[in-house]
């Protein structure tokens, strides 16, 4: 018997079953028909959902239960959305007893979408497209205060009776720095087995101008930097597309004043104390840009002041940028690079960082804001992280992984480096040698010519 769904849903699909899943328009798909389409995009491929299609990959996935919800972005990265619906219903029937994939059209976002699945009971709520995508369906979990005791103060595990309500990511965008970020795969069927696994960390929920900021925001640079990464570059590099157009934009733009206000501030002093103010403020601070960051990978690299983005300490990461000339400035941003990929603090002339509870900036004259990769227009900054600090659940690798995973690629850059440096070393040294070997060889030839004279 066919499930009605919305226009833009796809029926739930009960794990265990050899129903053919229902098309774009609600009905069951018949067998030998092509999937219909809707607006110019393929509905979903007949894919029966089983237990028996259980991959060697999540082998060790929790028993099935409960009701996983996907807000699919079929217009997102270049791979074939059909097939990519259809590999992560496989994927994600191992672990869940109801499976549902819900697409977005040009005319309903992911955010009506998230809702929906929110009133129809989802346990996990999957945000597969770009860090758009991620954007909007994380705002609704946050804001809908579901989460056990992480948002809101209610579930299973906090003090009031609302159900636990999870977020994961399947990356398909351009340049997925929140998946990145986190350490989640970008291969559509690791991403779809590690949120069957049920691994999950928390990750401060912070607003920008009254707006959920998953990633990072700012001025100057940062506004210049996601500018210059058009579409088409991103589909390209992916998240170096953002490296390079910060190199482009460094040469262009222009230092202007701020106005600096932070609450509950977070800093290291070179001897590695640990130094907590309650207010400061800084006036006419002259700079070429300010980006505040919640989660950010090394590819942001604007945001790598202080050697590690922290998503889950209660405190934003505030870096200044002042640096001054072009080949300074490049210099810079590749060593604020190798920061954040070593997590290492590299402290750099022209580039202040500290860590914040709140944040308040005011720039003469204004400044375009960027948050999360979108502009939003010329404004003032105000970061806060709420009076309670909230906080909303990923299924992702747990942070201690992902501090592991980077100190195994420090060791290893840290051989690489070792090894490079030998390698030029012994590349000097052998031009040098050829350089002065033909002195030696002169004095040989005086000295034969002046036994052959005597």
């Amino acid at each position: 018997m066919a499930t009605t769904a919305a226009p833009q849903d796809v029926a739930p699909q009960p794990a265990g079953t050899d129903r053919a899943p229902a098309d774009a328009t609600g009905d069951a798909a018949p067998p030998a028909t092509p999937p219909a389409t809707q607006g110019g995009t393929a509905a979903a491929p007949d894919t029966p959902v089983a237990a028996a299609s259980k991959s060697p990959a999540v082998a060790d996935a929790p028993p099935p239960g409960g009701r996983v919800d996907v807000i699919f972005n079929p217009i997102s990265g270049t791979r074939d959305p059909d097939t990519d619906a259809a590999l992560i219903e496989r994927h994600l029937a191992v672990a869940f007893n109801v499976v549902t994939i819900r697409r977005t059209t040009p005319d309903v976002g992911a955010a009506e979408l998230a809702r929906a699945a929110l009133d129809d009971g989802a346990d996990v709520v999957v945000a597969s497209g770009g860090d758009g995508t991620v954007g909007e369906v994380a705002a609704v979990l946050v804001d809908a205060e579901k989460t056990s005791g992480l948002v809101g103060g209610s579930g299973q595990d906090g003090d009031g009776g609302g159900r636990r309500v999870r977020l994961g990511v399947i990356p398909r965008g351009t340049a997925n720095a929140f998946a990145a970020a986190l350490g989640i795969p970008s291969s559509v069927t690791a991403a779809a087995d590690l949120i069957a696994k049920g691994m999950s960390r928390p990750i401060d929920a912070v607003w920008m101008n009254g707006r959920l900021m998953i990633l990072l925001g700012g001025v100057g640079l940062e506004a210049a930097v996601v500018s210059k990464a058009d579409r088409g570059l991103k589909r390209r590099l992916g998240p170096l597309a953002y490296v390079l157009s910060g190199i482009h934009a460094i040469r262009e733009q222009r230092t202007f004043r701020v106005q600096l206000e932070l609450t509950d501030v977070e800093d290291t002093s070179d001897s590695g104390v640990v130094v907590t103010v309650p207010k400061v403020r800084v006036e006419n601070l002259v700079v070429k840009g300010l980006t505040v960051a919640n989660v950010a990978p090394p590819t942001s690299v604007l945001a790598q002041g202080l050697g590690a983005v922290r998503p889950d300490d209660g405190r934003v990461e505030v870096v200044a940028y002042t640096a001054g000339g072009t080949l300074h400035s490049i210099s810079a941003l590749f060593r604020l690079f190798m920061s954040g990929v070593l997590l290492r603090r590299t402290r750099l002339a022209g580039v202040r960082a500290v860590r914040a509870r709140g944040v308040r900036v005011v720039c003469e004259p204004r400044q375009l804001v960027v948050i999360d990769g979108e502009e939003v227009g010329e404004a003032d900054m105000t970061v806060t992280l709420g009076e309670s600090r909230r906080q909303f659940e990923v299924l992702a690798p747990p942070a201690v992984e992902m501090k592991r995973a980077r100190r195994r690629l420090a060791r290893t850059l840290g051989k690489v480096a070792r090894n490079v440096r030998g390698l030029l070393l012994f590349g000097v040294t052998v031009v040098l040698l050829q350089s002065v070997r033909p002195l030696f060889e002169d004095d040989e030839e005086e000295e034969r010519v002046g036994v052959a004279s005597l």
